[in-house]
């Protein structure tokens, strides 16, 4: 890449790294269909999810721990993030409505936390399964987490 440093600025080697992976993934990005039943969202949110992470992982490894120190990079993954947040909300709406209000926040990050690329990751790389056995593993997480009923014990 011509014209570009390794340093950290917009113009760095991560900076248009980072550009181009945006540019490149931006329709995966786009809203999904909220509409069906649960089981219907969460196999778009599983589909929609799988494609991304296993189109982004090769950079994600490539850039490793490097990631966080870039400017441009960290910028780009907290918008990638703030996106698929808003996307997890937006799927189970209905259902964070439907929960005690109490239990909305515990539950929008631990389905934040679970249908995350950091998951992804772990289930692909450390735990070694296939891309149809992650999707199952994070379909029933979440229908574990979302059923009625499913509030933790209460501490005494």
């Amino acid at each position: 890449m011509a014209g570009c440093s390794v340093a950290n600025g917009p113009g760095s080697l991560y900076g248009t790294l980072a550009r181009a992976q945006a540019e490149r993934t931006r329709a995966l990005f786009e809203a999904l269909d909220t509409d069906g039943d649960l089981a219907t969202r969460i196999d778009q949110l599983g589909a929609h999810r799988s494609t991304l992470y296993e189109d982004i992982a090769p950079v994600r490894h490539a850039l490793g721990t490097r990631a966080r120190s870039s400017p441009a990079v960290r910028q780009r993954l907290d918008e990638a993030s703030l996106v698929l947040r808003t996307q997890v909300e937006r799927q189970f709406a209905t259902e964070f409505v439907a929960s005690a209000e109490d239990d909305r926040r515990p539950l929008i990050e631990a389905l934040d936390l679970l249908w995350s690329f950091d998951s992804w990751d772990r289930l692909r790389t450390a735990q070694r399964l296939t891309v149809e056995e992650s999707e199952a593993t994070l379909r029933t997480a979440t229908v574990h987490l979302l059923r009625p009923g499913a509030r933790p014990a209460e501490r005494s």
